[in-house]
């Protein structure tokens, strides 16, 4: 079951054309467009995955100190994201996912105060980057609105889905998509180094 999902997971990705990062999806409100951002562009979608479930791996603890952090911070990085300096915020990104995927696939105990500083470090890169482009006023708060529920939303999924995972096979598979997502944090950092 899992072997078939991967492989029509990865033929379409395979048959996708170009992707923009931060356009709108046509056909959508403003909120669902940003509610969907930070599944539709890779290195959000990896850091928000790799977060998630490296809380629900460390535990509800983590998380009820880390997400009002992530949430805080997404809020006001959304907000400060139109006059967000021109930083690497794709390669920031990659390399946290990086980061947290190795984190992941290690299963380490790590200290509250870690993943406290981790979550909201993720949600500044996330947000900064989340600029809608050509758009202003109501509508721009509507789609960073979304956004900011999208990632939230997405980071607490994935805590639920590695908090629920306790026998020990189920562990390993936590520890295996970390590896995963350490993985394709490299491959996007490689794809985007390359001429």
């Amino acid at each position: 079951m899992i072997r078939r999902q991967v492989a029509v997971g990865s033929a379409l990705l395979a048959a996708s054309g170009d992707a923009f990062a931060h356009t709108s999806i046509e056909g959508v409100g403003s909120f669902v467009n940003g509610l969907l951002h930070p599944a539709v562009v890779p290195a959000h979608a990896i850091l928000v995955v790799a977060l998630g479930l490296l809380l629900g791996q460390q535990g509800s603890e983590h998380l009820q100190r880390a997400l009002p952090a992530f949430a805080g911070v997404l809020a006001v990085a959304l907000i400060g994201s139109g006059q967000a300096p021109l930083l690497p915020f794709e390669a920031i990104q990659l390399v946290m996912g990086l980061l947290l995927g190795l984190l992941l696939a290690s299963a380490r105990a790590l200290p509250g105060r870690a993943t406290l500083l981790l979550a909201p470090v993720a949600a500044a890169a996330i947000g900064l980057d989340s600029n809608p482009e050509g758009q202003a006023g109501t509508q721009r708060l509507t789609t960073l609105a979304g956004t900011w529920m999208g990632a939230s939303f997405a980071v607490l999924w994935f805590f639920g889905i590695a908090d629920a995972l306790r026998r020990d096979w189920q562990k390993i598979a936590v520890r295996v998509a970390g590896s995963w997502i350490a993985a394709a944090a490299v491959m996007v950092l490689a794809l985007g180094a390359a001429p």
